[in-house]
């Protein structure tokens, strides 16, 4: 029998969001802890479909977290994502998190947008990449 974990696991208890702010930008975060990627991890082996249903109301949560901070995201469809500048990283550092040159944070489930909302395509790292960018090259 197949336990059913995406029940039992109480995901909020690893959400964690904060405002971030450097010298020349203010950031919201929204993240869960690691912890929460490694029983994850645990249940694809066990149950794929299991953790695929935790997987979306992950994903779901983060993004009404999000949404609740920053309700234009609804609006524009998109959080647009700062570039990785060294003082974002030496920031980020401090709360244990990485922003990557790939417009990534260093965890399966967080997100970083500016605080507050900035600009959409015009500021985001990802513009260049982006499927909502109709100017991007694919």
């Amino acid at each position: 029998m197949i336990h059913d974990f995406s029940s039992s696991i109480d995901i909020f208890r690893h959400l964690r969001a904060c405002i971030l702010a450097t010298a020349q930008n203010t950031f919201l975060l929204v993240w869960f802890e690691r912890k929460l990627e490694r029983v994850l991890d645990r249940i694809w082996r066990i149950s794929p479909s299991k953790a695929y249903v935790l997987h979306e109301q992950v994903l779901r949560t983060m993004e009404s977290r999000i949404q609740n901070f920053l309700p234009e995201i609804i609006d524009h469809g998109c959080a647009p994502v700062p570039n990785p500048e060294p003082e974002t990283n030496d920031a980020l550092k401090k709360i244990g998190l990485r922003l990557h040159a790939t417009g990534q944070l260093n965890l399966v489930y967080a997100t970083i947008t500016f605080w507050p909302w900035k600009g959409g395509c015009s500021c985001c790292a990802l513009r260049e990449n982006c499927l909502k960018n109709p100017c991007s090259q694919h």
